[in-house]
């Protein structure tokens, strides 16, 4: 399957493209280089041998290599640098970005999906020929996956997604639709019953409804919106939303 669907509480289904396995792998093997880089940083400018002989120097100095993903993942909204190149990140069930549980056990995983042939050198130095084949675990359970889920997905209920083709801006956010006149009067006080993230939501369904001229789906969630808000209105749906938006930054800002 190609897409999930998130049902949200404007009793809409959002389809949200699932990211190929490939730009899964690149994005991986792309972090890896932005890994190696940095050891390979460390190693240039330390000219002071006690800082690989002492263990826990040597730790704080690596963690960034170490806890890479779940700092990455954490701090960026689901993307590492890897993900954010190939344009992917990682999402809860929700559509939103992951915790930091979620974070923590997605990197735990990685031992799993990712590191498992890694982990058989304790065992034996010739072990270490398989080292690389180490994410074949992760890709064969992505692949498998009706979800493109691989084993840290899955247990810390997130999907890898494709981002959009730009990086997010303000103009992307509930904020495109503020108001900056000074006289602006507000028609629908009612609309702060609504959070930041309700109101995003309304503003992506909106968008894309427009977009697909889809308005059978601008109706539904104009209804839907009359219906928690407990609001009469006569404008067209579009106007009646775009205008709910406005309100809504122009109280906020307040």
């Amino acid at each position: 399957m190609d897409a999930f669907n998130i049902s949200t509480f404007l009793n809409v289904d959002l389809s949200i493209d699932l990211a190929k396995t490939w730009k899964r792998y690149f994005a991986y093997v792309l972090d890896w280089v932005f890994k190696g880089a940095y050891v390979f940083f460390i190693f240039y400018v330390s000219s002071e041998r006690y800082i690989f002989d002492h263990f826990l120097i040597s730790f704080f100095v690596f963690m960034p290599v170490y806890f890479y993903t779940f700092i990455m993942e954490w701090l960026f909204k689901g993307q590492t640098l890897g993900k954010m190149v190939m344009k992917i990140k990682v999402v809860g069930e929700d559509g939103n970005p992951p915790s930091v549980s979620q974070c923590f056990v997605r990197w735990v995983f990685l031992f799993v999906d990712a590191y498992s042939s890694v982990l058989l050198t304790f065992l034996s130095s010739w072990a270490a020929v398989f080292s690389a084949f180490g994410p074949l675990v992760g890709i064969a359970k992505i692949e498998k996956s009706a979800y493109k889920q691989r084993f840290g997905d899955l247990a810390a209920g997130t999907f890898v997604v494709n981002a959009k083709d730009e990086y997010f801006t303000i103009e992307d956010t509930i904020y495109a639709y503020t108001n900056h006149h000074q006289n602006y009067k507000v028609t629908y006080p009612e609309v702060m019953r609504f959070s930041d993230k309700d109101m995003t939501l309304v503003k992506n369904i909106l968008e894309r409804s427009q977009e697909s001229h889809d308005e059978e789906l601008l109706e539904k969630l104009t209804t839907r919106v009359k219906e928690l808000l407990e609001i009469e209105s006569k404008e067209s749906n579009e106007l009646f939303l775009k205008r709910l938006l406005s309100d809504y930054n122009h109280l906020s800002l307040q």
